[in-house]
């Protein structure tokens, strides 16, 4: 087999295994685009193909995006017809992750994930189907499909759970699907439901994130706005809320005191 830095006439970039800073420029991403090119289309070579995909995609995804995810998606397709799932999904981890960051495009980024996590799951890998689908999860809550995220996060910490993992993991699921609950506005919903994770976990009834998620409930079923604002600020300022708690827990605050919430998603 021809080597990487020649091939016949075609003059190929090296895939240095050592280089790992490559430069971020698109005069790069058009070089390993060509590499690609040349083995797919001249030497009949696909495979051949797919380290430069992938060299393009990382130079392409800081500079452009598009680009990125158009080598990208042939790398997937790629590895999909030979059916080499594990790698597929990986791969479908990284574009999701372009569209949602670069492209600003969650749902698509949320359909990309979900192909991921069936393809881990296709591939007997289902360990790893967890990361997929809990970003699944965080998307279709910012997108107001809350009861899609429950099913997630709730499916996480029973996993979790079974695999002895660790309880802050079950937590933060569980806390996740509390706060999806509330941004329903279904309120005896989310009573029961916080009744079923102390069955889940019992050690989740000690924990603060309960606590506050049970303080919230009486106050959405006071209409107390005043007390459910004040809750999430103490519980902010000893406990870390991150982007996605604050704006859904601004949306639950919206739903049950008829606020826009528009600004917030």
């Amino acid at each position: 087999m021809p080597n990487s830095a020649s091939c016949g006439n075609y003059d190929l970039p090296s895939l240095n295994p050592a280089a790992d800073v490559l430069p971020a420029d698109l005069h790069a991403g058009r070089a390993y685009e060509e590499a690609a090119h040349i083995y797919s289309n001249h030497l009949k070579n696909p495979d051949g193909a797919l380290p430069y995909r992938i060299k393009a995609f990382n130079v392409f995804k800081e500079t452009d995006p598009q680009a990125a995810v158009r080598n990208m998606t042939l790398v997937v397709h790629r590895y999909r017809e030979i059916g080499d799932f594990n790698r597929a999904a990986r791969q479908l981890e990284l574009l999701g992750g372009v569209h949602e960051t670069q492209l600003c495009d969650r749902k698509a980024a949320m359909e990309l994930y979900e192909v991921a996590a069936d393809l881990y799951e296709k591939a007997n890998m289902r360990g790893y189907a967890s990361r997929p689908w809990l970003k699944v999860a965080d998307i279709a809550a910012l997108e107001g499909d809350y009861h899609k995220a429950i099913t997630h996060y709730e499916a996480a910490a029973a996993e979790a759970i079974d695999s002895f993992l660790m309880t802050v993991g079950v937590r933060e699921y569980l806390f996740k699907a509390g706060i999806c609950y509330l941004a329903t506005g279904d309120i005896v919903a989310a009573r029961r439901a916080l009744v079923d994770f102390r069955k889940m976990d019992p050690s989740f009834a000690t924990q603060p994130e309960l606590g506050l998620l049970s303080r919230l409930v009486d106050a959405m079923e006071n209409k107390d706005e005043e007390t459910f604002a004040h809750l999430v600020e103490e519980f902010g300022q000893a406990n870390t809320l991150d982007d996605w708690k604050t704006t859904l827990l601004q949306v639950a605050q919206n739903t049950i005191f008829g606020e826009d919430d528009e600004e917030f998603v």
